[in-house]
């Protein structure tokens, strides 16, 4: 996630899902990039994270760093569902209900809410057990392609995001 040399490339996180197009496709777009623009010198790496979704810290960062503008705030929105108030979980078991964590009150420095430790340490096991759950999608929890450029505080989840992320690459 972040460098350890100073003359190395910056680093470019994807939490991919493999059952997503999107996912697909924006992994597709990323490694031709990754061809194309590290020919000479690294100029980035890929972090390529399958069926996965940011750790708390991760999360933390993102929240505090790369929410600079409305796109971005969007972006999160469409990849953590729960921001919005959705449940996840089958019947009669035990069920994630973050509301769009109205229940902590505390504000980012970008004005939205933030999920504590313990309430994403639900989101995370959530996405657990979808991914081996015929009841409901793991993509429910978490949706996937998130790109997080940790360099440049930015983050993607369609062409257009990506493409504003690789500008600095080309």
């Amino acid at each position: 996630m972040f460098k350890t040399l100073q003359n190395t490339g910056g680093v470019i996180s994807i939490f991919h899902n493999k059952r997503l197009t999107p996912s697909i496709d924006l992994l597709k777009i990323l490694t031709q990039a990754d061809g194309k623009f590290n020919m000479d010198t690294e100029k980035f790496i890929i972090d390529r994270m399958d069926s996965t979704l940011p750790t708390y810290d991760q999360y933390v960062h993102i929240t505090h760093r790369c929410l600079n503008d409305t796109y971005s705030k969007n972006v999160l929105k469409n990849c953590f569902p729960f921001i919005s108030g959705k449940t996840a979980g089958p019947e009669g078991k035990d069920r994630v209900t973050v509301k769009a964590p109205a229940v902590i009150g505390r504000l980012s420095s970008n004005g939205l809410k933030m999920f504590s430790e313990a309430e994403y340490l639900m989101i995370y096991q959530a996405f657990e057990e979808a991914l081996n759950s015929k009841e409901f999608e793991s993509s429910e929890v978490f949706k996937a392609p998130l790109i997080v450029d940790w360099e440049q505080n930015m983050i993607a989840n369609d062409e257009f995001g990506l493409d504003n992320i690789l500008k600095k690459y080309k």
